[in-house]
């Protein structure tokens, strides 16, 4: 069994940068070919909490891969410096929980003679009350999102890291659906996932 680091997530086309369209393409093919192997990605690059599921190349409705990325220990732009835990089954391989770990910048500013005051934000499956980390489980809690906006508010949270300047500018529809298109996307300028959650997150938002 294998862990992958890499520093950018592979779907992303976002204002940081691509990763090149042809090279996701290809590494979602061989992550996909060794799907028993691979256990989890780690990435890095956004600064954002955030993770990405991976599906079936022949069965685009089959999650099969998850990459979770660190955030950042520096606060560019507008969060608050983090490092994340992860607890890891010894057997498997497989993630079972992540903490994520912040300090309050805009706190921290108003009393530069301290030390910072590091605390746990949340515990992943404590959160979002999954029963692991496991591409399955993720893939379902997008779509819970998609379906619950005050859940994908509070994921908005996270991404941030609770920071003030991003928490004082808010979320509104067109964010939120951006962050959900990406934790379905892996490969840049494949919106098949992404469109499919959109669909849901209007359904929502129609009834109101």
């Amino acid at each position: 069994m294998v862990h992958i680091l890499y520093h950018v997530p592979t779907g992303m086309n976002n204002q940081w940068g691509s990763c090149l369209k042809i090279w996701g393409r290809e590494f979602h093919k061989i992550v996909d070919r060794f799907e028993n192997i691979v256990a989890a990605h780690f990435t890095g690059h956004t600064h954002y909490d955030e993770f990405h599921v991976f599906y079936s190349t022949e069965n685009a409705s089959r999650a099969n891969g998850v990459s979770f990325n660190g955030g950042s220990g520096t606060p560019f732009i507008d969060v608050n410096p983090n490092y994340k835990t992860y607890t890891v089954d010894p057997a498997s391989w497989n993630v079972v929980d992540s903490d994520m770990w912040i300090f309050n910048l805009t706190d921290a500013n108003s009393k530069p003679e301290q030390n910072p005051d590091w605390f746990k934000l949340y515990s992943f499956r404590d959160e979002y009350r999954v029963a692991n980390l496991l591409p399955a489980q993720l893939d379902s809690l997008a779509h819970r999102m998609a379906a619950n906006h005050t859940l994908l508010q509070e994921y908005y949270r996270f991404y941030v890291k609770n920071a003030d300047p991003s928490l004082a500018k808010g979320c509104d529809d067109a964010c939120l659906k951006e962050r959900l298109c990406e934790i379905v996307t892996v490969e840049s300028g494949d919106l098949s996932k992404c469109e499919q959650l959109d669909r849901e997150f209007d359904l929502v938002s129609n009834k109101h």
